[in-house]
């Protein structure tokens, strides 16, 4: 137990110790305590981070209130800046108030916050309640330790070592064959048949001894499966194995240091498009910074293709680039004896042999995943999935599509962050989402919860998207996240991952969009922004997000306010500079008559130009923000011939850089020629160059 003052001590990160606050103050610090009404007074002028850290917890965690009538003004200052919208479900979770008396009307204002009133004084509460709950208290403290050793081990490491995560069994293989992701402990258990491709595979590694492996397919193709039990063959020849933590998000630098210092000899990198347009250069980096290491990368097909990923590793040595396969036949045989041999063939049950490959084959289309769900449910793929969604009704169908939400992302989620997102009553949520899991719906893994399958999930926020009911799950998941976060930059910990994904504006107007009335679609994002901007005003990834969408929108004056916000909080932040430069560029074009506007696009390009060179060129997005909103500044902005032919020099000058570093980006090629168009245009009306016949 550690002892604080709000006064005199720092707020702590994420520390391990049970801390006791002193909000007012403690007697060491008499006379600079809290305590008449001009000092509480203040204490409101001005922003406390040690109130608004309470109130974030007050909002995420139920609370036991002993010693307190809850008048101290402060924090109603900060409930009320972090309060519902009005007609919103009350999203806190239970709390109790233990005081002797309480008056009607403050019960009945309480309520509102979900907090109960239980009529008794501490001694009497002390002596009647809680010396009846040592069995209560000691089982708390274990989970208190077991979820510190959890998130020490989980979330921050950024490399994870195979060897401590083969025994991964819950005791449930036999549902993978019915389609459930894949665990290490399916294959070293015998659920996941080991297929021909996985034999193929094997062989060809040990002919040519590669430094980089990627394994692409098809969502649901079984591409982390083969390459789990090609790095668990690697394991079991006494080399060093390492999988990527697809918890961390690590950056690059620190990945590279942890890669090196583990001596690692192959490193599994499962879902490697996460990264996005920097995937390829990490993985060359790692290569070359541990000359004995393998890397085994999986890449959906379509990720592939849009990343230049073959493109990029084309001319290298040592790169082998396999595609899973469909079913073929002696796999198709070894699924079924396996779901014979687990009882989970379902509608296969009394069919003959024949009649069972003619499913697999014909009605299924050789496909894994879509194979074990429709095979045995008698089901297509999207009919079982969206006669799942329509089937779970109340507030288990919201449960269900927190879940799916989170597992969409890659992600699963607590419990707890389910009760908060659900709002209401605690224990009814809790028997749905108990009964969902009994059901197999929902797959736990430790304190997590996640739909079965990462493609299972993409249907369903697909159903819940097309039948107009993503709204709701997303403002809750949004506002339970927010209030769940430590203090600190959101990438740092696991819920701020989830939120930082959730809040993407590009995601929200894809998932959002009805196809109808836009400015509806539109209200309906910005109550997704608005409802967490009381815990994220001091964010700068909230106001990098809001102003992105404004930006894209036109609201530039407001995208301006947005992203002003965003660099005063992270000045130095490469993804904040871009967007900023990126509405500047675009806001001058609007405006290319204003007597300023010259000077904000300098000003824009020092900053894209300086992005670039932080990170090396890693990213292709400052390129073509360099080349694209230059090009619009060029075709409005008020000058002559000569600026203008230099001005495309440099901006043509710029993308060529970026199409050395990333030459398989189409968007960086159809940038290019768009600018040699517009160069060559005007070069010929100002005589340059003959007009080309």
């Amino acid at each position: 137990v550690r002892s604080l003052s709000a006064l005199t001590d720092p707020l702590p990160g994420n520390a391990q110790d049970l801390l006791v606050v002193h909000l007012n103050g403690k007697l060491t610090d008499l006379p600079n305590v809290t305590f008449s009404q001009r000092q509480y007074g203040e204490r409101q002028a001005s922003w406390d981070l040690w109130y608004a850290n309470l109130v974030r917890e007050l909002v995420h965690l139920p609370v036991l209130y002993v010693g307190t009538s809850l008048n101290e003004p402060p924090l109603w200052q900060y409930v009320e800046a972090r309060g519902r919208k009005s007609g919103e479900r009350e999203l806190r979770p239970g709390s109790y108030l233990v005081t002797p008396s309480l008056a009607l009307a403050k019960r009945t204002a309480l309520r509102h916050y979900n907090i109960d009133w239980i009529e008794s004084d501490g001694a009497a509460f002390s002596q009647e309640i809680l010396t009846t709950l040592d069995a209560q208290a000691a089982t708390g403290l274990h989970e208190f330790r077991r979820q510190s050793s959890l998130a020490v081990g989980g979330d921050s490491d950024p490399i994870l070592d195979v060897a401590a995560l083969a025994n991964d069994s819950v005791d449930d293989e036999r549902e993978f064959l019915l389609g459930r992701e894949p665990r290490w402990s399916d294959i070293t258990g015998g659920y996941a048949v080991e297929r021909e491709f996985d034999r193929s595979l094997a062989s060809q590694v040990e002919g040519s001894a590669p430094r980089v492996i990627f394994i692409t397919g098809t969502a649901g193709a079984g591409k982390t499966t083969s390459a789990k039990r090609l790095v668990l063959a690697y394991a079991a020849e006494g080399k060093r194995v390492y999988l990527l933590n697809p918890d961390s998000m690590k950056p690059i630098p620190v990945i590279r240091t942890a890669v090196t210092v583990s001596s690692a000899e192959v490193l599994l990198i499962d879902d490697a498009d996460r990264f996005g347009h920097v995937t390829a250069g990490l993985i060359r980096d790692l290569v070359a910074d541990n000359p004995g290491v393998t890397v085994v990368a999986c890449v959906r097909s379509a990720r592939f293709g849009a990343l230049g990923l073959g493109e990029d590793f084309a001319d290298q040595p040592g790169v082998l680039n396999l595609t899973t396969p469909l079913l073929e036949d002696a796999d198709i045989d070894g699924l079924l004896a396996a779901l014979d041999t687990a009882n989970r063939l379902g509608f296969l049950k009394g069919k003959s042999l024949a009649q069972r490959r003619q499913i697999f084959t014909r009605v299924c289309g050789r496909q894994l995943l879509v194979a074990m769900i429709e095979a045995t449910s008698g089901l297509r793929f999207d009919e079982k999935i969206e006669s799942e969604c329509e089937q779970i009704e109340g507030n288990s169908r919201l449960v269900y599509a927190l879940a799916a939400l989170a597992t969409s992302f890659r992600m699963s989620i607590t419990t707890q962050e389910i009760l908060a997102a659900c709002g209401g009553d605690a224990p009814a949520v809790m028997r749905d989402m108990n009964a969902l899991e009994r059901e197999h719906l929902l797959v736990r893994t430790g304190d997590r919860l996640a739909l079965r399958h990462r493609v299972v999930a993409e249907r369903a926020v697909r159903y819940f998207r097309e039948s107009r009911q993503l709204a709701t799950p997303i403002r809750g998941l949004a506002f339970s996240l927010a209030a769940s976060a430590p203090p600190g930059p959101l990438r740092q910990n696991r819920p701020g991952r989830l939120l930082i994904r959730l809040l993407s504006h590009e995601w929200l107007l894809q998932v959002l969009a009805s196809g109808g009335d836009r400015d509806s679609d539109l209200a309906e994002i910005r109550e997704v922004y608005e409802t967490v901007e009381p815990l994220l005003s001091n964010d700068y990834h909230y106001w990098l997000q809001r102003g992105s969408l404004e930006t894209e929108q036109g609201r530039l004056d407001l995208a301006k306010n947005f992203l002003d916000q965003a660099v005063g909080l992270a000045p130095d932040d490469v993804f904040v500079r871009t967007e900023w430069a990126y509405m500047t560029l675009k806001r001058a074009a609007a405006n290319a008559q204003d007597p300023g506007a010259s000077a904000q696009v300098e000003l824009a390009f020092e900053e894209l130009l300086d992005v670039i060179e932080r990170q090396q060129g890693r990213d292709a997005y400052p390129f073509h923000v360099f080349g694209s909103q230059g090009l619009s500044w060029a075709r409005r902005a008020p000058m002559g011939a000569e600026a203008r032919i230099q001005l495309l020099s440099q901006l043509r000058q710029v993308v060529a850089r970026g199409l050395e570093r990333h030459g398989g980006r189409a968007d960086l090629i159809t940038l290019a020629a768009d600018l040699q168009r517009e160069y060559l245009m005007i070069a010929v009306e100002d005589g340059r160059v003959d007009e080309p016949r």
